[in-house]
């Protein structure tokens, strides 16, 4: 096993990018470098496994129109160094950072309505994950069929989500149907 230089993965991921461009025109790629460490070579390989991966990512995103760079392990690495930004095992981002970095990658990448489709949508899983005290009570009963309308409005909106989950989680929970 060896570790690969910028321009080997360059030359082995520039022809299957451009490719995917061919097939799919109005294609935009997002590279980005795992914040993930990868300690079974020890830091030091993972560090310089990293910067390779760095320039490469580097280079296409000058080379390629349509191939952007997100910075995800610049994030992971200078703006959540401390410890508090790993899981217990020290190796993968917390969830606090994954959080940020999700937050950041949306302000890049995402307009406005998507932004805005995505808060939406994430208020229904909240609501999914909520745990009443008094499951039959009609305030909760109103709740669960609040969330089921506004799940039914989403999905017409926009025929391509599935929330599925969520719509058999607030079903089971209603009085005389679960």
């Amino acid at each position: 096993r060896r570790r690969l230089t910028p321009r080997e993965v360059i030359a082995a991921m520039e022809p299957v990018l451009y490719e995917l461009k061919n097939r799919q025109p109005e294609l935009e790629v997002i590279l980005t470098v795992s914040p993930v460490r990868h300690l079974r070579d020890g830091l030091v390989e993972n560090q310089r496994s990293k910067a390779v991966l760095l320039l490469a990512c580097s280079e296409l995103s000058r080379q390629l129109p349509f191939a952007h760079y997100f910075p995800s392990y610049e994030i992971q690495m200078d703006e959540l160094r401390d410890y508090r930004f790993y899981a217990p095992d020290l190796i993968h981002p917390s969830d606090v950072a994954i959080d940020h970095i999700w937050q950041r990658f949306g302000q890049a990448f995402f307009d406005g309505p998507t932004r805005q489709l995505m808060q939406r949508i994430g208020k229904v899983i909240a609501a999914s994950s909520h745990r009443p005290f008094h499951p039959a009570s009609e305030p909760h009963q109103r709740f669960l069929q609040q969330q089921l309308e506004i799940i039914a409005q989403l999905e017409q909106e926009f025929p391509f989500l599935n929330l599925n989950r969520e719509r058999e989680g607030f079903r089971k929970q209603l009085v005389g149907e679960g």
